[in-house]
């Protein structure tokens, strides 16, 4: 009996040590919300056709031990951006944007938001709006490895009133 505690323990000790944290290929990605401006809706209509959406992508990239960062490919919709070796730093975070173009997005619909009557500047944040996959591949003495990741994304939409119509005062009949 323990005998067998002890090949479990040890068994245990041998997987763990296969998958301490470092060992394996990280990749880890912050993208805070892209900015939408809207322009206000006309009555009852609830569907709002994105404009070309820039998001920045904040990513750290890390991989095995006895091993290089060799890319990083982000692919969102139709989109794709591929960051060779020498475009990425050893240890830091890498900062990129990468530019969504409205025609890869479809129309959200909204309820209430940015009616003719609203003021300027009141925003919705549209959560999971589009999603990311980012690819880390990494080259060593053993051949390429490759880590895949999702990452959704967010959008905030800003209704914006056309200043030309937003404070103009009513014409004056008085001349």
């Amino acid at each position: 009996m323990q005998f067998q505690r002890l090949s479990l323990l040890l068994a245990s000790f041998t997987l763990a040590g296969i998958a301490w944290p470092g060992s394996q290929p990280t990749l880890t990605i912050i993208v805070p919300p892209a900015v939408a401006p809207v322009q206000p809706l006309a009555e009852g209509r609830r569907l709002v056709r994105l404009p070309a959406l820039e998001f920045e992508f904040g990513i750290e990239a890390r991989c095995g031990p006895e091993q290089a960062v060799r890319s990083i490919s982000i692919s969102v919709a139709d989109t794709r951006k591929t960051l060779e070796s020498d475009d990425i730093p050893e240890v830091s975070i890498v900062s990129t944007a990468v530019t969504l173009p409205a025609r890869q997005l479809a129309p959200v619909a909204v309820d209430g938001f940015c009616p003719e009557s609203q003021v300027a500047g009141s925003s919705l944040l549209l959560r999971d709006a589009v999603t990311a996959q980012v690819s880390l591949r990494c080259t060593g003495e053993d051949g390429d490895s490759i880590t895949y990741a999702s990452q959704p994304l967010d959008v905030t939409l800003v209704c914006e009133i056309d200043p030309d119509v937003q404070g103009v005062a009513p014409a004056s009949s008085d001349m």
